[in-house]
């Protein structure tokens, strides 16, 4: 699963085989150079750095990156600002990771990124592959051209709840409690939300915020907040001086002195 390589999305031309193969977007504001993000995990397989000038005609990328990504797809990232790139042929990227600038070189009529999808190599449709995740956003009039992800609304912290807070950006959220299982969606960083069953494997803890969504934790990735259970408080964790367990079948009177707290199970 790709993500758009831009944190605002606004798409300005569409994919038509054979005649635009990609998709075009801006950033929020017209002629704003903007930062491009890995769409996905993958290894760097092309790169144009040092090309300097807007040309009015030919099929120039300018300056590009195309990644081969773990997921078999291939994207390639086109008219890219000069010497912007900070990636190499070979460098492994992280997905959200960002690699360049939006720029103007090569056949470009203004700043705006070109973005194209490979698969077996041959360019495919980007909208078909890429969706929108919960850290992006998308343009109104653009909307309706895309996808989105799976998105799980954030809980507030709650000690009667087992729950799980994000401490960092795009966690994933897989199909199934698996590091090899689709994505479908991220957490938000610094976001409480429930979860209600937990898996130990080999690598990863797993956490369940929902009907097949599942979250991994490796080292700090989560803090987990475990429900507080009122009947298993520990009596030298309280100030009460005095408890009562009354048998369900009987009556007691019971006299209280000041200052006591009678708990009543």
């Amino acid at each position: 699963m790709l993500a758009f390589p831009l944190k605002y999305i606004y798409i300005t031309q569409t994919f038509k085989k054979n005649v635009h193969n990609g998709v075009d977007m801006r950033g929020q504001n017209r002629g704003e150079e903007v930062p491009i993000y890995a769409p996905e995990d993958g290894t760097v397989i092309g790169v144009k750095n040092n090309y300097q000038t807007q040309d009015s005609s030919g099929n120039s990328y300018g300056n590009y990156i195309k990644i081969q990504h773990d997921n078999g797809l291939i994207t390639l990232m086109a008219h890219l600002k000069y010497n912007s790139i900070n990636v190499k042929i070979g460098d492994k990227v992280k997905f959200g990771e960002q690699i360049a600038i939006m720029g103007t070189t090569g056949h470009s009529t203004g700043v705006h990124l070109h973005y194209e999808v490979f698969v077996n190599n041959v360019k495919q449709d980007p909208l078909l592959y890429t969706y929108i995740y919960p850290n992006q956003q998308i343009d109104t009039n653009s909307a309706k051209y895309v996808k989105y992800t799976t998105k799980v609304s954030p809980a507030e912290k709650d000690e009667k709840i087992n729950q799980i807070k994000a401490n960092i950006s795009s966690l994933s959220i897989r199909k199934e409690p698996s590091e090899t299982s689709e994505r479908v969606g991220l957490l938000e960083k610094n976001k409480y939300y429930n979860f209600y069953e937990e898996k130990k494997g080999e690598t990863y803890d797993w956490y369940n915020i929902g009907q097949n969504l599942w979250v991994a934790n490796q080292g700090e990735s989560v803090t987990v907040y475990r429900r507080v259970d009122e009947d298993k408080v520990d009596q030298e964790e309280t100030n009460y001086k005095f408890k009562y367990i009354v048998e369900e079948t009987n009556n007691y009177m019971i006299k209280l002195n000041k200052g006591e707290t009678l708990y009543i199970k």
